[in-house]
């Protein structure tokens, strides 16, 4: 009975051991065109793309998913996010003078959310999906 006990757990240790050695190392990459064809060929054609509430987006990582999927209409992607937002703008003119130093302050050149822009002129292709699991009210 030890002897068969020995020889089960060694056998699930040297599995988990290979298993540890097959774990797929870290890429690093400089170029964000490069990063996008690659996560394509290493998921498929259906992306899922979970990305965090608030300012911390990797907006031009998700920007360039989404312009890759636009491009390539053979691709789904699906965006999973609490919120998806936007950059603050005033509607009159004492409003504008007022949030543009701040957002200036704040935002500086960091790139708005492209599926945002193509979501509020109601363009957002039969390709991409975005699913928000909090709603904000105007």
């Amino acid at each position: 009975m030890t002897n068969q006990h020995t020889q089960t757990s060694s056998s699930v240790a040297s599995s988990t051991q290979d298993a540890a050695q097959q774990q797929i190392s870290p890429r690093y990459f400089s170029d964000t065109e490069q990063l996008v064809r690659e996560l394509v060929a290493t998921v498929g054609p259906q992306i899922v793309l979970g990305i965090p509430l608030g300012i911390g987006k990797p907006n031009p990582l998700v920007n360039a998913i989404y312009r890759h999927v636009v491009a390539h209409p053979d691709l789904q992607l699906t965006i999973l996010t609490a919120l998806s937002l936007e950059k603050p703008a005033g509607a009159s003119d004492l409003e504008r003078r007022f949030i543009e130093p701040f957002v200036e302050r704040v935002f500086g050149d960091y790139p708005d959310l492209d599926y945002v822009k193509a979501r509020r002129a109601q363009k957002l292709p039969a390709n991409v999906r975005v699913i928000e699991f909090f709603v904000k009210t105007c």
